[in-house]
C-alpha cells in the first residue's frame, strides 16, 4: 500500500497521545469550571458537558439599548415586559455571572497552547524519520533515482549524463541507467497513426498476409486495378486496403522527416547503483523553484556541480 498507510497510523497514535495530555493538562480548568465557584456546580449541564465552560449562573438584566434583531440567533436570551409607567416597553436579557476571565485558567490555556504547537513540531519530525526508515524498508526505483527538470536542450546525450554524475560527485556515484524525454510530440503522434494503420490493414487481409511495404504495395494496387466506382466512392467513407495503404504511405513519410529533426531534451530520468548514491545527488543539486526559473547558480554549494 506504498508509505502512507504506515504514516497514517503513526500520526493517528501521535494525534491521540497528543491530544490525551493536552486533556490532561487542562484538568485544573476542567475542576474550576465544574465547581460551585464557577456556576454552582453547572447544575442541569449534560453529565458529558461537565467541566466545560458552560455557564447555568444566569439571570435577566435590564437593557435599554437592546432590540430584538441582536438575539435572532438565540431568541431565548431576550424577553419584553410593558412598563407600568411608560409606553415603551422594557428590553431584558440573560447575562451570565460567571467568571472565567481568571489567571489561573487563561495560564492552562497558554500551556495547552504552547504544548500542541511543539507536539505538532514533534510530530512532524518523527513521521519524516519513520517516512525514511519505511522508504528503506520497501525498495522501488524511485529509491534509486532522480528526474532533472530543466536541462539545457541541446543535453540528449546519455553517455554525457553518465559522465557528468560518475565524476562530479565522488567515488560512490555510479549511473546504472540514464533515460532522456524529449519533446517530439509529433513524432511520437506519427507513430502511433503508423501503428493504429497497420492494425487496420492486419484486420483486413488474410493472416498469411506480410505487412512489409513491397506486400502491401503490391495488394494495394492489385485491389485498387479492380475497385469499381462504387467501391472508389464508398472508399472516401469507410477506407479500404489501398486508401489505408496511401495513408501509411504519407505517415511512413512525415515519419521520416520528423526523425531528422534534433528535438529538445525536456526530462532526464537518471537511476544510480545506491540509495546514498541518489541521496548524495539530491542533497547536492536539490535547489528552490524560485532560484531554478532565475537560473541562480550562486546558490549551489560548488559550482562544478553545473553540468554546462
Amino acid at each position: 500500500f506504498g508509505l502512507g498507510v504506515g504514516l497514517y497510523f503513526i500520526m493517528l497514535r501521535s494525534i491521540t497521545i497528543l491530544t490525551f495530555i493536552a486533556g490532561l493538562i487542562n484538568i485544573p480548568n476542567m475542576m474550576h469550571f465544574s465547581s460551585e465557584e464557577y456556576s454552582n456546580g453547572q447544575e442541569g449541564v449534560a453529565t458529558a458537558l461537565k467541566g466545560s465552560a458552560a455557564c447555568t449562573a444566569q439571570e435577566f438584566v435590564p437593557c435599554p439599548s437592546c432590540t430584538i434583531g441582536n438575539f435572532a440567533d438565540t431568541p431565548h436570551r431576550i424577553a419584553t415586559s410593558t412598563s407600568l409607567y411608560g409606553e415603551e416597553d422594557l428590553v431584558f436579557v440573560v447575562k451570565n455571572n460567571c467568571d472565567g476571565a481568571k489567571l489561573p485558567v487563561a495560564l492552562v490555556n497558554y500551556a495547552t497552547l504552547l504544548f500542541v504547537i511543539f507536539g505538532m513540531i514533534l510530530i512532524n519530525r518523527h513521521l519524516k524519520e519513520q517516512a525514511v526508515k519505511f522508504d528503506e524498508d520497501e525498495q522501488t526505483a524511485q529509491d534509486y533515482s532522480i528526474i532533472v527538470k530543466n536541462p539545457p536542450p541541446n543535453a540528449t546525450d546519455p553517455d554525457e549524463w553518465k559522465a557528468f554524475f560518475d565524476s562530479k560527485f565522488g567515488p560512490g556515484v555510479h549511473v546504472t541507467c540514464c533515460t532522456i524525454a524529449r519533446d517530439n510530440n509529433l513524432l511520437v503522434r506519427a507513430l502511433v497513426r503508423r501503428r493504429e494503420l497497420l492494425q487496420r490493414l492486419k484486420w483486413r487481409l488474410p493472416p498469411e498476409i506480410p505487412l512489409d511495404m513491397a506486400s502491401l504495395c503490391r495488394i494495394a494496387k492489385d485491389l485498387e486495378g479492380k475497385r469499381s466506382f462504387f467501391g472508389w466512392a464508398k472508399s472516401l467513407v469507410i477506407p479500404d486496403v489501398p486508401s489505408l495503404f496511401n495513408q501509411l504511405a504519407e505517415i511512413n513519410m512525415e515519419i521520416k522527416g520528423l526523425s531528422l529533426l534534433d528535438f529538445p531534451a525536456t526530462r532526464i530520468f537518471v537511476t544510480f547503483e545506491t540509495e546514498t548514491a541518489q541521496r548524495t545527488i539530491l542533497k547536492h543539486l536539490s535547489v528552490g523553484s524560485k532560484l531554478v526559473k532565475k537560473s541562480n547558480v550562486l546558490k549551489l554549494d560548488n559550482t562544478d556541480h553545473l553540468f554546462q
